[in-house]
């Protein structure tokens, strides 16, 4: 029998700070199935929820960090299978570059047990997936903007 196919839509960010001449940006320490892995902040969107504001609560309840958008990053897609209930899923993820003038992450969801921040170029070599790489290559690019960077400065 074929496996039922779900679709899912969710929804992270890029969270950044300025540091050291630089930027940091928050990664978050997952356990799922016994496997451990450093990614970006995302989750599910809610009905009736948009992009952009489940970003925002995905966020604040995986690193306890209250943000601003100030960039869309783009999606990526992926497949994965479902152990319960069996089922192929086909997940798409929309990014924002996000600010804080919050210190320190807080982990206070179930889903992830630890939140740092990293500089831009460690975190890009700590995460996991490498579609989240290329997220965070996307941030680097965006950074390198100088409307953007002046965006950063009052964060």
């Amino acid at each position: 029998m074929a496996r039922a196919r779900i679709e899912e839509r969710s929804a992270g960010g890029v969270v950044v700070r300025r540091a050291n001449g630089g930027y940091d940006v928050c990664l978050i320490l997952r356990l799922r199935h016994g496997q451990r892995a450093w990614c970006l902040p995302k989750g599910h969107l809610e009905a009736g929820e948009d992009a952009p504001a489940a970003a925002v609560r995905e966020v604040r309840e995986e690193t306890g960090l209250a943000c601003d958008i100030v960039e869309p990053l783009g999606h990526i897609a992926y497949e994965f299978d479902m152990p319960q209930p069996p089922a192929r899923c086909a997940k798409t993820v929309e990014f924002f570059l996000m600010r804080t003038p919050d210190e320190m992450p807080r982990p206070a969801d179930r889903e992830a047990v630890d939140a740092r921040w990293l500089a831009l170029g460690e975190a890009a070599a700590q995460a996991t997936y490498e579609n989240e790489r290329e997220v965070l290559a996307r941030a680097r690019r965006a950074l390198d903007r100088p409307e953007i960077a002046a965006r950063l400065r009052g964060a």
